[in-house]
């Protein structure tokens, strides 16, 4: 009896914990008219690991924390994929629990692609921001701790955003996994090209290390040495860039991992990276 009444007592910590955590999906430009069109007709596809194609009409999803726990903090995740797809998962969606988890609020971007279009994503991201503020105080969100993060071309996303945005809808920081900074020589071809359809008047532009100034906020870049996908040095130029603008950045490199593991377990340093990334966002 004494046992079964503690198995039930467990049973209910459980779910009282479980059940103070919320999830929230919201259209993106609900009620308003999204600015330009990507023109992608085809209808919106998993192509496998919630790995996601045509994305025409773009969401937030808010994983909310319990709010015993909650920091104040809020982070906006762009998914990478070479502008080609939206790696929700394992780069958006086991992030924000993550992060919910462990007081902050993790809201994942699932962005309109491109199609070569190069304003459309970046429509997004803005208009993305301006929910998460205007939703701060329902969803306990704290004005001046709303950050950006994203990993590999969703981290160019971020970077390029943060470069690019205004005063009122400015990350406050920034973390970037494996990203695509440059669109010179070191660039990731695929991503180059599905943003800008190879025009190169907007090569400068979208090359964030070139449009680093001391405005961008303090951040924190995880890269692996043996990526091969999107050399490592763009983040180290990145990091280089931003050091010589006085802006707080720590790069943490690991010697392998290669490119695209995300929040995957499997990842040798999985461990050790969420360390890092709560170190860094609770002194924010």
């Amino acid at each position: 009896m004494k046992k079964n009444l503690w198995i039930t007592l467990l049973a209910l910590i459980g779910f009282g914990h479980s059940s103070a955590q919320s999830v929230t999906t919201l259209k993106l430009w609900e009620g308003t008219e999204m600015p330009d069109s990507n023109g992608i007709t085809e209808p919106e596809t998993d192509i496998g690991g919630k790995r996601l194609a045509n994305i025409t009409v773009p969401e937030l999803t808010i994983y909310h924390p319990n709010p015993e726990k909650n920091t104040g903090i809020a982070v906006l995740i762009c998914p990478g994929g070479g502008y080609a797809i939206v790696a929700s998962e394992h780069e958006g969606h086991m992030y924000a629990q993550f992060l919910a988890q462990n007081g902050i609020t993790g809201i994942v971007l699932k962005y309109r692609l491109p199609n070569k279009v190069h304003t459309v994503p970046f429509s997004d991201v803005a208009q993305a921001m301006t929910l998460i503020q205007a939703h701060a105080k329902e969803w306990s969100i704290k004005k001046n701790k709303i950050g950006i993060s994203g990993f590999s071309a969703g981290g160019h996303l971020a970077a390029a955003y943060t470069a690019h945005a205004s005063q009122k809808l400015h990350p406050d920081f920034c973390v970037l996994f494996y990203p695509v900074i440059s669109f010179g020589p070191l660039t990731h071809e695929g991503s180059r090209q599905n943003l800008t359809g190879g025009d190169s008047s907007l090569f400068d532009y979208y090359s964030v290390e070139k449009q680093v100034t001391k405005k961008f906020p303090p951040t924190l870049i995880f890269v692996s040495d043996d990526d091969t996908a999107v050399p490592p040095e763009n983040s180290y130029n990145l990091k280089n860039q931003l050091e010589q603008a006085g802006v707080p950045v720590k790069l943490i490199n690991y010697p392998t991992g290669g490119h695209g593991w995300g929040f995957n377990d499997s990842f040798e340093y999985h461990k050790s990276m969420k360390e890092e990334l709560i170190k860094f966002l609770k002194k924010q």
